[in-house]
């Protein structure tokens, strides 16, 4: 509400909608009532010779800076790179992500020895905005956790659903929702899934040790021997 220095027969309601003006009357008074119905965060609003004109309308941006081009675990300077291309609607995916990453995360992450490296790969594209909503949840502070609630629920990828994780997970519900309607990591997303078919990816999951492909979810035996060669090297 601005200030109104009076109230007069003339007062008149604005509705706007995404910054577009939906009616407006020429008003002397500058008694206004502003409903928003949109989220609208900076508004500029001029008399001039009795027309009202509105200025600086724009779309609020999430108070998160925004996430990392790529999200990663492990010591930059570690001697193995293990780069996993993932798709959160693939089962497998989900059986490689629960029951081989801990080990790899255990034994060679956490020691110093492998530096980790998420990829999206999408092949199912109802897990586009699944893919998307994990940088949101990496705005604050919680990529990996919210990448656990999606594999979790790979039946309900759906965005009303991510929002609803986000709220249960104790995040900034409105900032995450805001991030995920915005479409700000769709170029992130395709950009990795780009990346991949470079690398000769085609499937997922798909990871390498350094140079080495390993397409499919494979025990964690297969990649500790991979790792080992590379260490051994």
């Amino acid at each position: 509400m601005i200030p109104d220095p009076g109230r007069s027969q003339d007062d008149r309601s604005l509705f706007f909608f995404d910054c577009r003006l939906l009616s407006s009357y020429n008003t002397p008074s500058l008694s206004l009532k502003i409903k928003l119905m949109s989220k609208v965060t900076k508004l500029t609003l001029l008399l001039v010779s009795g027309v009202l004109v509105l200025s600086g309308c724009e779309k609020p941006a999430t108070p998160f800076p925004k996430a990392p081009a790529e999200m990663s675990i492990g010591s930059p300077t570690a001697q193995v790179l293990i780069t996993e291309f993932s798709d959160y609607a693939c089962p497998f995916c989900a059986r490689q992500h629960f029951q081989t990453l801990p080990l790899i995360k255990k034994d060679y992450v956490d020691t110093g020895k492998a530096r980790f490296v998420f990829k999206d790969f999408v092949v199912h594209p109802s897990a586009q905005k699944a893919h998307e909503s994990a940088y949101c949840a990496a705005e604050q502070g919680k990529f990996w956790e919210f990448q656990d609630k999606i594999f979790e629920n790979q039946g309900n990828l759906d965005v009303g659903s991510l929002k609803k994780y986000a709220v249960e997970m104790g995040l900034d519900g409105e900032a995450f929702a805001l991030c995920l309607d915005s479409d700000r990591y769709t170029e992130t997303v395709a950009n990795h899934t780009k990346d991949g078919k470079v690398k000769g990816v085609n499937a997922t999951p798909t990871a390498f040790i350094n140079d080495k492909m390993i397409e499919g979810a494979y025990p964690y035996e297969t990649f500790k021997e991979a790792i080992e060669k590379e260490l051994s090297q």
